[in-house]
């Protein structure tokens, strides 16, 4: 079936109301479903490298934020490097490949903590590794460069793979931005993925509790959806003219 008619059949369905502030969105279960077909890992190919997608798991073959996460990286040569929630792998990967010092990623998801060890072992990484864990419960130390490509859904999620892209009336958003500064280094950078789609205001407004600025934005839009990905720096520095 086409993915054209499939957003006209979604349409015609009724959005679900959850108990609490957020409604589940149309989009969801269209933007999983393609992931939700595969029974047995597969291969996904990017920048000249094979990546092993385990079903469960977010798959860069249907989400591009991933690849695009991966061109807005800043140089990673030389630094400590922290992902929350890796899903495949596909980010912390590259900035291992692109010479980071260290390289760790918390998962929650049990699935997709396997699926990035999967890839790490594949491509023979020494500075890379993985942890089951919610956001920096499991995390000492600090790091130079913290990426969390966020859920922009408030709705409840239910499965690991809809974790993935829905989180709960933001929770674990409102957590990470309210933690990151303890685990960043004094010169340190927040890359966080974000759309248009999520509640702009409440992150925000998040940020300047937290104390965090908005370095710089840069957007893509794709396949009916944009994403964006925040560079954010400790304390006040003047905000992106997109903001």
């Amino acid at each position: 079936m086409r993915l054209r008619r499939l957003v006209r059949l979604c349409r015609c369905c009724p959005r679900s109301v959850v108990a609490g502030s957020y409604k589940s969105h149309w989009t969801t279960s269209l933007f999983l479903w393609p992931m939700r077909r595969h029974r047995s890992p597969y291969d996904v190919s990017y920048g000249g490298r094979k990546l092993r997608v385990f079903p469960g798991v977010l798959s860069p073959r249907y989400d591009w934020s991933g690849k695009f996460g991966v061109e807005c990286l800043p140089p990673t040569a030389g630094k400590s490097f922290l992902e929350i929630g890796p899903g495949c792998g596909i980010v912390s990967l590259f900035a291992a490949l692109a010479g980071a010092r260290m390289v760790v990623s918390v998962e929650v998801s049990p699935v997709a903590v396997c699926n990035t060890k999967c890839n790490f072992d594949r491509h023979g990484l020494s500075n890379a590794h993985v942890v089951r864990g919610d956001l920096f419960d499991c995390i000492s130390g600090q790091f130079d460069i913290i990426f969390f490509n966020a859920p922009f859904h408030g709705s409840p999620a239910g499965d690991w793979l809809e974790r993935a892209v829905c989180d709960e009336d933001y929770d674990a958003l409102k957590r990470f931005i309210a933690g990151v500064r303890a685990r960043l280094t004094a010169d340190g950078v927040v890359m966080l993925g974000y759309s248009k789609i999520g509640d702009e205001g409440l992150l925000h407004s998040e940020l300047d509790r937290a104390g965090l600025s908005v370095a710089s934005c840069r957007e893509r839009r794709k396949w009916g959806y944009s994403c964006r990905y925040y560079v954010l720096r400790v304390g006040s520095s003047p905000a992106p003219p997109d903001r």
